[in-house]
């Protein structure tokens, strides 16, 4: 594949022109492979030619089938342009290929959640954490998930594994502290206010954020 080389080689150097040249002399050259139509998808993406980039992406995920990553970009990219259910297919078909893989699940679940699809949404999710044991952020998601739906204790279950994860992270300890309060349990409140010590105006604003994505 040298033209291929040669092109991702133009891409790092920001030589354009020379790079969507040497994609397109790799497909006369190899029109069966996906790699090349991929890459000049990728890079129409990145200047703005989205049309031109979903075209592209559609003919590398017809040659290369069982490729997760070229689904998810190609979803990616339709959401950008207001294809919802087109993207709704290609990540569905995503986790489908790639079942075990955290990511394709919880942009999956983020895409049914700006269908106001929440139960779909909440499927994708908890089954991501599961995957993802170790990724906080999952887990945080999914306790803001949990809120939204008025299931505060399975919240509070979400929010504890986030901060199994990340022990020195206080805003965690602060959000587990509002679910408490709002549960009416004071006590567990105030411990883990205690717990959160003082936070940061960075700390304060992610905890007003993550409050509006729950729905406080």
């Amino acid at each position: 594949r040298p033209h291929t080389r040669l092109a991702d080689a133009y891409v790092y150097t920001e030589n354009s022109a020379r790079a969507i040249a040497q994609y397109k002399k790799a497909i006369n050259v190899a029109p069966k492979d996906a790699e090349p139509h991929f890459g000049l998808a990728e890079l129409y993406r990145r200047y703005g030619r989205v049309k031109a980039a979903i075209r592209e992406y559609r003919v590398a995920a017809y040659l290369d089938q069982t490729n997760a990553y070229y689904r998810y970009r190609l979803a990616d990219a339709l959401i950008h342009t207001g294809f919802l259910h087109d993207a709704l297919v290609e990540l569905t078909r995503a986790v489908e290929i790639e079942p075990a893989d955290a990511f394709y699940r919880y942009w999956l679940a983020e895409l049914h959640l700006r269908r106001g699809e929440q139960h779909q949404a909440l499927a994708q999710l908890e089954i991501a954490a599961e995957l993802a044991d170790q990724d906080d952020y999952y887990h945080l998601r999914l306790g803001a998930l949990y809120l939204q739906l008025g299931q505060a204790e399975k919240a509070v279950r979400s929010i504890r594994n986030a901060i199994r994860i990340r022990p020195d992270n206080g805003s965690y300890k602060h959000i587990l502290g509002e679910i408490y309060l709002r549960l009416g349990r004071n006590d567990a409140a105030n411990v883990c206010y205690e717990f959160a010590g003082p936070l940061d105006a960075y700390d304060q604003d992610f905890v007003r954020r993550f409050g509006a994505e729950a729905g406080w």
